[in-house]
């Protein structure tokens, strides 16, 4: 059983897995780069408080179930307030009109 899996994991290409690993650690996109950070933060947070201050641990699963539900009516509400403004301007074509036949020559 562990010579197969020995033998499974040496033929992986631990290379390629590393340097993909690596470039993901670049993050060169702004919000992948905040994202992580303050997941990190934020489960910090929480371990620090499960930690140091005694906290129960349904007392956090509550707290994270409550947070993932604002977050999903935020979600929810975000996308419906964008309907019902896109239905009811007026030019739906751009943003802004330009008239390139206007223009003096």
């Amino acid at each position: 059983m562990f010579t197969e899996i020995y033998r499974q994991l040496w033929m992986l290409d631990w290379w390629s897995m590393l340097s993909s690993f690596l470039d993901f650690l670049k993050m060169q996109r702004n919000d992948l780069r905040k994202f992580v950070s303050s997941s990190t933060f934020a489960v910090g947070f929480v371990l620090s408080a499960i930690y140091f201050f005694d906290v129960e641990l349904s007392v956090v699963a509550t707290f994270l179930f409550a947070s993932g539900l604002l977050v999903l009516s935020m979600i929810a509400l975000a996308l419906i307030i964008f309907l019902i403004v896109n239905k009811f301007r007026k030019n739906r074509k751009a943003l802004f009109n330009l008239n390139l036949d206007d223009r003096k020559k």
